[in-house]
């Protein structure tokens, strides 16, 4: 009742004159059990009829979600068929919430340790509608078997995803807005609790792709702790390095270096040199000269990252995986690739023991797998992992995040490699188009994807010139519109090598 209100007040609507069907309440659920007993499936196919006729009827979906980290909603296969006909029939879904959880969940927000940052991303990256429940097994047998057939599980998770992404992003930009208003007004939370809730904030854009979103929130993050802890002080450098890792991501690798080299100096001076957050800024600067191109410097500074945390957190903690994975990526750019497998596979088996199996870190892993098998020439088994990793993006990712475009963009290489010219320039433009959302177009990214699609369709071009020249029955007309048109260009499958040093 007080989501209902909620939102009544925030559309300007009255109570009294809204009316919203409810299943408990409109359902009379003693029938469909007294029915199931005699008359075994025939109630059960009313019962979704009535669902459906209620969406289809009225246009309009409330989803609730509470509590708000790990939603009861999702969990349900009778929701779930909601959705699923939402998302068939093109009706209209709008997430609400009660108005306590959206208190707990800006307190979240505000929190230390970004507890609130990994709550939402465990709620974005955990809603699977094959798992949902039901009373009644056959109900979610059948319901399940209808996805299937439909849209498919991962093009409703996509959409569910969807919906949580921009609920979960209209209510931050709704909390930051009330916050900064307030502190205009003299009230709210005081300075070192904004500056820890812009930190965390902007760490959630972050991890979600949102860049230039991020960045603001943590530049106003690290205003404030320089006026009021000073540039010497460990919050300090921790603002530091979330800008210079978002400044990196965004291509400006020299504003990320000065950002990295100060919190380095900051951590060293204060922390020492052996400390756990001085390890980090190790890494993010191996990371850096990795993007560079600049390896001999990268692998040092990950090595250095992997010493500290081996003596400091231990063999199976996630950032001692973090640097294994660092040093094989390092490994990898410097062709030592039985080296490099050796270090991704020790930093999966850590991964998947402390963070599970569908974890976006898992993806990264199998994912980097994936490169070095290619390398090795085991295609078969390169293609695999990538597939791996690619499920596990498409079930907990934005459309747009850069780390889809990444596997797409391996996947087209390999492919292109292998001869399916066809479907590697298919993965080619699902990477570029991404990766212009999400990077820019300018962004190396996106460039050297461009260059990519382009190498491909002037390959197709050459082969078709040529077949045109040998007699092939095409008039000059068709051929002329047959190249000018990407969407048109038949691929003709000739074998070809792709540079292995652009990722």
């Amino acid at each position: 009742m007080d989501t209902l209100d909620d939102y009544c007040e925030r559309n300007g609507l009255d109570p009294k004159r809204t009316y919203v069907w409810i299943c408990c309440l409109c359902v009379n659920q003693h029938r469909v059990v007294d029915s199931k007993n005699s008359s075994s499936s025939s109630q059960s196919v009313d019962f979704e009829t009535m669902f459906k006729e209620r969406v289809l009827g009225i246009g309009h979906v409330l989803a609730m979600m509470a509590p708000w980290s790990a939603p009861l909603y999702l969990t349900r296969i009778w929701c779930v068929f909601e959705l699923f006909t939402a998302n068939q029939e093109d009706i209209d879904v709008t997430i609400v919430m009660p108005r306590a959880q959206k208190k707990e969940m800006e307190q979240a927000l505000i929190g230390a340790e970004a507890k609130g940052i990994n709550a939402l991303y465990e709620a974005l990256a955990g809603t699977k509608v094959q798992d949902a429940e039901a009373s009644v097994e056959d109900d979610r047998v059948r319901i399940l078997k209808m996805i299937e057939e439909g849209p498919g599980y991962t093009d409703l998770n996509n959409r569910v995803n969807e919906l949580l992404r921009g609920w979960i992003a209209a209510s931050i930009h709704s909390v930051v807005e009330r916050i900064e208003r307030e502190r205009e007004d003299g009230a709210g939370i005081g300075d070192l609790e904004y500056a820890l809730f812009c930190s965390n904030v902007g760490s959630l854009f972050w991890h979600n792709g949102e860049l230039e979103k991020g960045l603001v929130m943590c530049r106003k993050s690290l205003d404030v702790y320089y006026l009021k802890l000073g540039k010497n002080h460990p919050d300090t450098a921790k603002a530091h390095s979330s800008i210079g890792l978002i400044l990196c991501e965004m291509g400006d690798y020299g504003g990320s270096l000065k950002e990295h080299l100060t919190a380095i100096s900051i951590r060293e001076s204060v922390l020492g040199t052996n400390h756990p957050d001085t390890a980090a800024s190790f890494s993010n600067l191996g990371f850096l000269k990795q993007m560079e191109g600049k390896l001999v410097e990268g692998l040092a500074a990950h090595r250095k990252a992997l010493e500290i945390r081996q003596k400091k957190l231990g063999l199976n903690h996630v950032d001692t995986a973090n640097s294994l994975n660092n040093c094989g990526a390092l490994l990898y750019d410097k062709a030592l690739f039985d080296d490099a497998l050796e270090k991704y596979e020790q930093a999966l088996v850590i991964k998947q023991t402390v963070l599970g199996d569908d974890h976006p870190d898992v993806a990264v892993l199998h994912n980097n797998i994936g490169r070095v098998q290619l390398a090795q020439g085991n295609s078969d088994g390169a293609l695999a992992s990538y597939n791996v990793s690619l499920a596990i993006y498409e079930s907990i990712l934005d459309k747009n995040h850069p780390k889809l475009a990444t596997v797409y963009y391996d996947i087209g290489l390999l492919l292109a490699s292998n001869g399916d010219s066809d479907k590697g320039l298919e993965n080619f433009i699902k990477s570029m188009e991404i990766r212009k959302v999400a990077l820019g177009e300018d962004h190396p990214a996106t460039r050297d994807c461009n260059t990519q699609i382009q190498t491909l369709l002037d390959i197709a071009l050459d082969e078709e010139a040529s077949i045109y020249n040998e007699g092939d029955h095409l008039d000059n007309m068709s051929l002329s519109s047959s190249l000018n048109d990407p969407n048109s260009r038949p691929m003709l499958g000739r074998q070809y090598s792709i540079a292995m040093n652009k990722f």
